[in-house]
Formats: C-alpha cells, sequence, structure tokens
C-alpha cells in the first residue's frame, strides 16, 4: 500500500514482508500479499480496511500495522468468525456505521459492518467487525444475473461497490447507506439492505446499444448528484440508475482489443458526440473525488493512474 500526500510523493506505507507463510500479523510483521479492494474506516482516521485476495485486513496507518479481520491464505466459502471464514477474492468493500442503545436509554455504541463482493463465490457477504462475523446476505451462487429476495437472487462475479449517498437516496431511505450499487459481470446491480432485494438496474441482456454493449463493468462510485460513473474494458461511463440513461465519458465504445490504447484528452460528455479520443487498457477501479470534482482511475494495462474531469454539476444535490 503507498502513501500520495499532498507534496507528490509516494511512499510505501504497508506490503510484503518476509513473515512466515500465512503470518498476517500485525506490528513489523505486517503483510499484505495481493490488495484488491480498500475502503476507509468510517470510526478511525487514517485507518482502512483492504481485501487482500480471500482476507480482509484492517490497516492503520498511524502505526504501519495490520490485524486480520477475516478469511485468510485458503480460497473456499465458509461462514463463521475471523480466520474460520472463508472467500474467494474479496474483489469489492463498502463500510457502514451502525449505532444501538447501551440499554441504559443515554448512550449508544457505534461499529462499523463491511459488505464485501465476494468474486469467485457469487455473493455479497456481511462482516461484523466487532465480532468478526461473516455471513452471506444475496446471491445464490450460481453464474447468472437473477433478480430475488437474500440468497435467492443471483450475483455474477460482484466487483466493486458503493453505497448510494444521493440526496435522493437519504429522503427515501431509513439512512443514506441502504441501497447498495454493485458492478457485476455485464450488469449493474441494487441491493437493498433493509430488505436484501436485489434488482438489476442495467444489463447487456437489455441490448439497448449503450455502455454495457461496450464494458463489463468494473469501478463503480456515485457522486452527490447521484450518477454513477462506471468503467470497465477500455471506457468510462457516466449512469444515471433513475432513468436507466447513460452516456460515454471517455475512453472507447469499440469491443474488444480495438479499442484500447493510451491517449489523454477531453471528456466528452455534454458534446452530443458519443466519442472520445481518451484511450485506456482496462480502466479497473475507480474513486469520485468531491473537491475536486474529477474522478481518478486506475489504468491497469498502461500501469497509471488517470484522472478525469467531471462537470460541476454532478455535484450539486
Amino acid at each position: 500500500m503507498y502513501r500520495l500526500p499532498v507534496s507528490d510523493e509516494v511512499t510505501t506505507v504497508l506490503g510484503l514482508n518476509p513473515v512466515g507463510a500465512g503470518d498476517r500479523g500485525g506490528g513489523d510483521g505486517s503483510v499484505l500479499k495481493t490488495p484488491y479492494s480498500l475502503c476507509a474506516d468510517p470510526l478511525r482516521p487514517d485507518c482502512y480496511y483492504v481485501g487482500d485476495l480471500y482476507a480482509i485486513t484492517h490497516c492503520d496507518m498511524t502505526t504501519d500495522s495490520t490485524r486480520l479481520v477475516a478469511g485468510g491464505d485458503q480460497t473456499g466459502y465458509k461462514a463463521g468468525f475471523g480466520a474460520g471464514a472463508q472467500f474467494n477474492y474479496v474483489m469489492g468493500l463498502a463500510a457502514v456505521t451502525n449505532s444501538t442503545g447501551t440499554g441504559t436509554g443515554t448512550t449508544t455504541k457505534t461499529t462499523t459492518t463491511l459488505y464485501v463482493s465476494d468474486y469467485g463465490n457469487n455473493q455479497i457477504r456481511e462482516v461484523n467487525t466487532q465480532t468478526q462475523g461473516v455471513t452471506s446476505v444475496a446471491g445464490d451462487r450460481t453464474y447468472r444475473t437473477k433478480d430475488g429476495i437474500g440468497l435467492d437472487c443471483s450475483v455474477f462475479y460482484p466487483r466493486r461497490l458503493v453505497f448510494d449517498r444521493s440526496r435522493t437516496a437519504t429522503a427515501t431511505t431509513t439512512k443514506p447507506e441502504s441501497i447498495l450499487y454493485i458492478a457485476s459481470e455485464k450488469a449493474i446491480r441494487r441491493l437493498d439492505l433493509t430488505t436484501f432485494e436485489m434488482t438489476t438496474c442495467k444489463s447487456s441482456d437489455q441490448r439497448d446499444g449503450g455502455m454495457l454493449s461496450v464494458i463489463s463493468p468494473w469501478g463503480i462510485d456515485i457522486t452527490p448528484s447521484g450518477h454513477l460513473i462506471v468503467s470497465g474494458s477500455h471506457a468510462v461511463f457516466l449512469y444515471d440508475p433513475r432513468t436507466g440513461e447513460d452516456e460515454l465519458l471517455a475512453g472507447s465504445r469499440a469491443v474488444g482489443d480495438a479499442g484500447r490504447g493510451y491517449a489523454d484528452g477531453a471528456s466528452s460528455i455534454g458534446t452530443g458526440s458519443g466519442t472520445s479520443t481518451v484511450r485506456f487498457r482496462y480502466p479497473l477501479s475507480l474513486v469520485v473525488v468531491d473537491h475536486d470534482r474529477c474522478a481518478f482511475v486506475t489504468d491497469l494495462d498502461n500501469a497509471r493512474l488517470r484522472c478525469l474531469a467531471l462537470p460541476a454539476s454532478l455535484f450539486s444535490e
């Protein structure tokens, strides 16, 4: 893991350390092996949860140390606690806080719950970070896209996931973190965490000539306006889950290797052209940065971090 401070200097803060095989340790014995996903710890500044291959690790940047939350070095599928649970590629993480009364009526206790894209098991899992308990909340582990509730739905290769933080969500739900959007194999899915109902926002099966005729989604994040920024294959799209409309932001609409490359340029949004001179080679992850009005995109095969400027209208609630 690397830290990029305001000086633009990149330093390594956590990573592979020559400790014993399978030792995820702590302190000087800290080790990250194959970090796939990352989310901030909402209760502790400068701390993060990392999806590290088949495990979830808590990383403390103030002490440069880690501790195992759940999973381990072996792939598998098992509910349980801590190292007794098993995952098959922790491809996405999202964290939410929960406040509960302590019984006195005057004080509350706040804990963190993680939602996990268990890629190889085709499931969304839930992790109580206090008890380290892992349960499955959505997906029947089959390789298909099917709407339904809880373990009676199907989510095919779930990847990155993000909470709906738009004003629309906060006005219509008991808490803004009750809706998850999930990038999956050729589909954008929506999971209501109050009922665990999984629905399909957009699918390649719709054959509408939109973004999913071009990409299979990997990266996903949301703007304050409620629009999703979605990346995959060789392009980045803007998608409105309320209307179902999408628009090319950057990259190529060409299917397959014909669309890949490396080139900077202007965003195509609002031009009406539907084309872009920007080129990517597998933009797999992204994060929207509100104060800079942009999205940072990991361009895998170009081995670059790209910055995509976004319209100011996407940052008004």
